[in-house]
């Protein structure tokens, strides 16, 4: 009996040990040949490491696990016989995105192709009706498809298919990173390669990594821990002044360094892709400008906002009249406030542009009316029209946001965010730089279950049909 149980024990330790290398080999492997050589960050999604977080949590809490993810049988067949191969590695080990300095507001993700015919098949049967087909050229190199709202493109070969997700209309840059990976390879091989070494060095369900440094994202019971360090040759304030805005149930303030010409521009190339302030007439220059970088948001309770409503009814000759009636409403009561490094006057621009009427009230969000209020310094957007005055604190925190989600619902009243913020208990999320100028990120996300896993918490609570238990019960 004592030698079975020592060949069982023995076994085990070889299992184990067999299991470790192979995780060890396939985490260095997966991150090879799915990266841009011009890449200039990387995010890192550790698809197996997640699937082992959820399958020990699973061992510890199965009562939760079991309840939730409860299905039929015949469901399960059902699913089984409509299962359909789609050709893609889409849950490799590591699944890798990386942005590229040439294509603003793109993420990138390559995938492996198994088996081109029966991909081609899937997006044929699939999304034959969401997608629009081209060859790239008459040598058929690769093929191209995007969708026909224009956010998201691919193109594959018989090894690769690259995705895209964009919000930049201009598609001319991500076309010759299709080339890049589909014909010249132009991949990285090596895991020496600065992106991949912070990756593989560092530890996280989620890892960040740009040239400057690393941020991981762990999903424990009850949290995401967020842990992170960031090179920043440039030197802040070690202490900022920051409203501090009573009863606030969401309150976030962050430091940006606008009056360096290159993080200026960068912030004009970031906001050139949204149609918002197209739309408003309003140019993104003229706005960004005059602006140091300080930025204060807060929504604190409610306050009360009047409607005009106009209805149409007939007089005593029987003729179509408007009618207007004013109506009170209660609308969270929200400040945003930006700091300025001139005395310029926004609000002169704002009322140039149309985007502001006689009473100050800002146009552009119909929601809620923003009455706007400027000083030398700052410009304000508050859903209050009396002017508000808040007592001022020191932070260390070039960046900080600090949520209760009860208290946010409760603020807002929104039907789409109560199913959420009901599985959520507070965030706090701050970064500050260290004396040798990093930046330093610190953060955790709490969920209301503090012995369960977050993911798994969001995934069963926000898909409570009988549908999406029973994909989590075959995964």
């Amino acid at each position: 009996m004592k030698k079975i149980l020592k060949y069982l024990l023995l076994g085990l330790v070889l299992l184990s040990l067999g299991y470790y290398v192979f995780t060890k080999y396939m985490h260095v492997s997966s991150l090879k040949g799915v990266v841009h050589k011009n890449a200039t960050s990387v995010l890192k999604i550790g698809i197996q490491d997640i699937k082992e977080t959820i399958a020990l949590d699973a061992l510890s809490a199965p009562a939760y696990y079991i309840k939730n993810s409860k299905t039929s049988s015949g469901a399960k067949d059902k699913d089984k016989e409509e299962k359909q191969e789609t050709g893609v590695e889409l849950m490799p080990h590591n699944l890798l995105a990386f942005t590229m300095l040439e294509c603003k507001s793109t993420l990138f993700t390559v995938f492996k192709i198994k088996n081109k015919d029966s991909f081609e098949a899937y997006l044929k049967q699939d999304f034959d009706k969401k997608l629009h087909f081209k060859a790239t050229d008459a040598a058929k190199e690769y093929e191209t498809a995007s969708l026909k709202k224009g956010n998201l493109h691919i193109a594959w070969n018989t090894k690769n298919l690259v995705l895209a997700i964009t919000t930049n209309p201009d598609t001319k840059d991500i076309k010759k990173v299709f080339k890049d990976v589909l014909v010249d390879n132009k991949l990285i091989s090596s895991t020496n390669h600065l992106l991949l070494e912070a990756i593989k060095k560092t530890k996280g369900h989620l890892v960040y990594a740009d040239s400057l440094g690393a941020t991981a994202i762990d999903f424990v019971d009850g949290a995401v821990v967020v842990n992170g360090k960031h090179d920043k040759s440039k030197k802040f304030l070690q202490e900022i002044i920051v409203p501090k805005v009573p009863n606030s149930s969401l309150s976030l303030h962050y430091k940006m360094d606008l009056e360096d010409d290159i993080e200026e521009k960068r912030l004009i190339g970031q906001l050139s892709s949204f149609s918002f302030f197209k739309k408003n007439n309003l140019s993104i220059d003229s706005l960004v400008q005059p602006l140091n970088g300080t930025l204060n948001f807060s929504i604190a309770g409610t306050t009360a906002q009047r409607d005009t409503i106009i209805t149409y009814g007939y007089d005593d000759n029987f003729e179509k009249v408007a009618q207007k009636s004013v109506q009170e409403k209660r609308v969270p009561l929200i400040n945003f406030n930006l700091g300025k490094k001139d005395t310029s006057k926004l609000k002169d621009y704002f009322y140039k542009t149309g985007t502001l009427d006689s009473n100050s009230v800002f146009k552009a969000f119909p929601l809620y009316q923003f009455t706007v209020k400027e000083t030398p310094r700052s410009i304000n957007f508050s859903t209050s029209k009396n002017q508000l005055v808040f007592a001022e604190k020191k932070s260390s925190y070039l960046f900080q946001v600090k949520a209760d989600f009860k208290e946010l619902q409760e603020t807002l009243d929104l039907a789409n965010t109560r199913k959420v913020f009901e599985l959520l208990k507070q965030v706090n999320l701050y970064a500050w730089q260290e004396k040798d100028n990093s930046i330093s990120i610190e953060g955790k996300l709490t969920a209301k279950e503090d012995h369960i896993n977050i993911l798994a918490q969001l995934f069963f609570g926000l898909n409570e049909d009988e549908e999406t238990k029973t994909i989590v019960a075959k995964l």
